[in-house]
């Protein structure tokens, strides 16, 4: 798996984030409140799926391009 940003902080939040979301949908029978959210809220939620997508189908296209580029620096390895 690749991941952009690939740091010691980032893998385990991104786990962590993962394995918390079935974590919750499956415990959740055990709060009794309905969920209500906001306008606002759902708005914040959109949004950030929003970003999230964008960033990622950018992430996707630019190395499908790049893979073509030809990059001329003044740098020799």
């Amino acid at each position: 798996m690749w991941l952009v940003q690939a740091t010691p902080y980032s893998v385990p939040l991104v786990v962590l984030s993962v394995v918390a979301f079935p974590v919750l949908a499956v415990a959740r029978s055990r709060f009794d409140e309905p969920i209500s959210l906001s306008t606002s809220q759902l708005a914040a939620g959109g949004a950030l799926a929003g970003v999230q997508a964008y960033g990622t189908i950018g992430t996707w296209a630019l190395l499908r391009a790049s893979r073509s580029w030809r990059i001329v620096s003044g740098f020799s390895r």
